[in-house]
């Protein structure tokens, strides 16, 4: 018997919630024990590592799920295993090589001398991280969603563990590069020796000229997809980086971290993308259309809650996270968290589903060359938040232009799949909660009651509310979506 893809969906969204707190644990220990020097270093060492990942992965996590769907027979599944496994090992080592022949170019660009020799600790993370990715499909897609649960969880803990020994003890950036790629490296021998389990090979093989040729036609352009969206993210990090100090490069960076706000959503889209495949392929537009209203409607009713929530209260949030000496990017996190907000309706889920690879990297080479002309000129205007208003303002045309084109898949209309109605009945839901919220913040504020109670208590509440007065709704749509995994 199936499992239930809401139940997938949780679990793998209870998964990644602990791997983000686990990241933001990680942070908010960096940001109390380093200095902003040292944080400024392993914050652009982060940003290195994050754009080498887009790079090298390929597409091949959206590539893996694809092909091992469509795939007829067992012998097929192992081919395209063998060809993914091949593309990640040789665009991870080329992309390895790159960074260390760049060492001097790329810390000349940060003006930070330290970066040559990091680079060394740093030049086979993408790989090791694109291996994880592919791996996590490829589990997902043979219904072993549970142990990628638990196999991620385990990796966030080990490397929580790291940093609060290194941080407490050697306070060496050096140190926590260094043994996190051993953790990496150890995590992937063990989920390639536990993929064996599965009734697939890992041997390596030289796959055909045909199937490279196959994957690759579809990969290449939803790499290129998946670079620039990455870069799109790390742009403004990558100016800031260019024309501010390593110490306003630790500020930024964590300011506008990514929070774990669309926990929710991400996993479902995770565990709905090959059951959207499998509708579009048998031109079930009708079905498919239905996961797509109700995956909008469960972003809304968790990542734009989530985001509303942090908006009431950005300076107690920032304490929280980081310390009183990041409260100078306090504008920076909000308009993140806007960013976040605006994330509920950014998807690719349909237009990934059909294999419309070139369409997305269309948007995205588009979003990327706005994002970068209207950041470097706001940066110009507006000084250290430029890039951050670029990117909200690039985030919703996106918005808009992803949405377009995934109705026109579909073939329903615009209105249909948003739902107006349930749509303007969230924010009335979400204004009224907000006002009982500030109420409470201003008492609590005036009472002079601790920082982290306020915050707490404040989002604690709105999200409370929030839950109780659409509970109906969420439930409606978890059913719906088991309704239409059973079809």
């Amino acid at each position: 018997m199936k499992q239930k893809a809401s139940l997938n969906s949780m679990l793998l969204a209870g998964a990644r919630l602990f791997a983000t707190v686990s990241s933001l644990l990680i942070t908010m220990i960096l940001t109390k024990t380093l200095d902003l020097s040292v944080n400024g270093t392993y914050s652009q060492c982060l940003t290195i590592i994050s754009v080498g990942l887009s790079i090298n992965s390929l597409g091949l996590m959206d590539g893996g799920n694809y092909f091992f769907v469509k795939a007829e027979s067992r012998q097929e599944k192992q081919t395209y295993i063998d060809a993914l496994l091949f593309l990640v090992y040789l665009s991870g080592l080329i992309m390895a090589a790159g960074l260390i022949l760049l060492r001097s170019p790329i810390s000349t660009y940060f003006s930070n001398p330290a970066l040559k020799d990091l680079l060394w600790l740093i030049a086979f993370r993408p790989m090791l991280a694109s291996l994880i990715n592919v791996l996590n499909v490829l589990y997902i897609a043979t219904d072993r969603a549970k142990q990628v649960v638990l196999r991620n969880a385990e990796i966030s803990l080990v490397h929580l563990v790291i940093v609060v020994v290194t941080a407490f003890t050697t306070k060496n950036a050096t140190m926590i590069l260094l043994l996190y790629l051993i953790a990496e490296i150890v995590t992937d021998a063990l989920m390639l020796f536990s993929f064996v389990r599965s009734g697939f090979s890992i041997r390596p093989r030289l796959p055909s000229k045909e199937i490279l040729c196959g994957i690759l036609k579809y990969c290449l352009p939803m790499a290129a997809y998946i670079a620039m969206n990455s870069l799109f993210r790390d742009s403004d990090k990558l100016i800031i980086g260019r024309f501010e100090s390593t110490e306003m490069q630790a500020i930024y960076s964590n300011c506008a971290k990514i929070l774990p706000l669309d926990v929710i959503s991400s996993a479902f889209c995770t565990i709905l993308v090959p059951k959207m495949t499998q509708c579009l392929s048998r031109n079930q537009p009708e079905n498919a259309a239905r996961i797509f209203a109700n995956y909008l409607k469960i972003g809304l009713l968790s990542t734009a809650t989530f985001a509303l929530a942090v908006a009431l209260c950005p300076d107690q949030a920032i304490f929280f996270l980081y310390s009183a000496d990041y409260l100078k990017g306090k504008n920076v996190f909000v308009l993140y968290n806007l960013v976040e907000l605006i994330k509920f309706a950014n998807v690719t889920i349909v237009i990934s589903a059909v294999g419309r690879a070139k369409t997305l990297m269309m948007i995205s080479a588009v979003a990327l060359g706005a994002n970068l002309l209207i950041s470097l000129a706001l940066y110009e205007w507006l000084g250290f938040i430029g890039p951050a208003v670029g990117t909200v303002i690039v985030t919703m045309l996106t918005v808009i232009a992803l949405l377009t084109v995934s109705t026109k898949i579909l073939r329903v209309s615009f209105l249909k799949i948003l739902d107006l109605k349930f749509v303007g009945g969230y924010v009335l839901k979400a204004g009224a909660s907000a006002l009982v919220c500030l109420l409470l913040k201003k008492v609590l504020i005036n009472a002079a009651m601790n920082q982290y109670f306020v915050l707490f208590a404040v989002c604690g509440l709105f999200c409370l509310l929030m839950l109780a007065i659409n509970l109906r709704q969420l439930k409606r749509c978890l059913l719906q979506i088991d309704r239409n995994q059973e079809d």
